[in-house]
């Protein structure tokens, strides 16, 4: 937290302190809901690889977001891969 005593001198870059404290607090008090209304998830998501994000879901929650010939093609591809 800044102290600011009434005889300091307000630089610009005080200013600027100043301000991005005030914006920190505020995000930090905000509901997170609120502040990633402001965004799409594509500009979140890409800021994170997948494994950071998959790995809060389980195999179920994810796998079922395809069809079963999607799940058999990569199955497929994947065992090509191996051999």
């Amino acid at each position: 937290m800044l102290n600011i005593q009434p005889d300091d001198e307000l630089t610009p870059e005080k200013v600027m302190e100043i301000g991005q404290e005030w914006i920190d607090s505020m995000l930090r008090a905000m509901p997170v809901k609120e502040v990633l209304s402001h965004y799409q998830p594509s500009e979140v998501l890409s800021h994170y690889q997948p494994s950071e994000i998959l790995s809060y879901y389980n195999p179920n929650e994810i796998l079922r977001n395809y069809d079963v010939e999607q799940i058999r093609a990569y199955l497929e591809q994947l065992q090509a891969s191996k051999n």
